[in-house]
């Protein structure tokens, strides 16, 4: 689905016709049902399969699995999206979640969820690792179910929700050009569906 322009009746039947209603800011910047492919979705690692209403993001065997939307930079926004964990014996060996900021590869922002329902922030810098927020119990997570992940980012602020519930704020560095996308990691597949921009 492509970047659109929607009028106020099309927002209103969008939030009711899709599972992905977290998004509260008032206009609709970009959504994808995942229908069918957009080639502006580019992958750095990985790899990243649309059909049917879903996308499914697996990561190489001890990597990451990233794919980001390139038609249009987001350095502020309110971003939402329905994330499957795969299922696995040990829920907290998996992981995956919403890329924010990205100005290259080796630079960006994660709400990262783990199978288990525990939720960080994580910063990729000159292809180091920081982990500004810790993980934390989110209440709202369902396990073996899909749920809605929700990261906002405005100026230095952020606040990441699972289930239209507030797990953390946090901080951050502002930045220019950022992208915004989906990512997993450690050989996993995560299934996501209904991504959504506000602003």
């Amino acid at each position: 689905m492509l970047l659109k322009s929607v009028t106020a009746v099309l927002v209103v039947v969008a939030a009711m016709s899709t599972p992905a209603l977290a998004c509260k800011s008032p206009t609709l910047v970009f959504a994808d049902d995942f229908q069918s492919p957009d080639p502006a979705w580019n992958v750095d690692n990985g790899s990243f399969v649309v059909a049917a209403g879903k996308a499914q993001l697996t990561a190489p065997a001890h990597q990451l699995g990233e794919a980001h939307y390139e038609g249009f930079f987001a350095d502020s926004g309110d971003l939402c999206v329905d994330s499957t964990a795969p299922a696995v014996k040990d829920p907290s060996t998996v992981s995956g979640g919403l890329v924010f900021g990205m100005t290259d590869f080796g630079d960006f922002y994660v709400f990262l969820v783990q199978g288990d329902g525990k939720a960080e922030i994580v910063r990729r810098q000159n292809n180091g690792w920081l982990v500004p927020v810790p993980l934390k119990p989110a209440p709202s997570f369902k396990a073996g179910a899909a749920n809605t992940l929700r990261v906002t980012w405005k100026g230095t602020e952020g606040a990441g929700y699972i289930n239209d519930q507030l797990v953390f704020n946090f901080k951050f560095q502002p930045f220019t050009n950022g992208k915004f996308g989906l990512y997993t990691e450690g050989g996993n597949t995560y299934t996501f569906a209904n991504i959504k921009l506000t602003n």
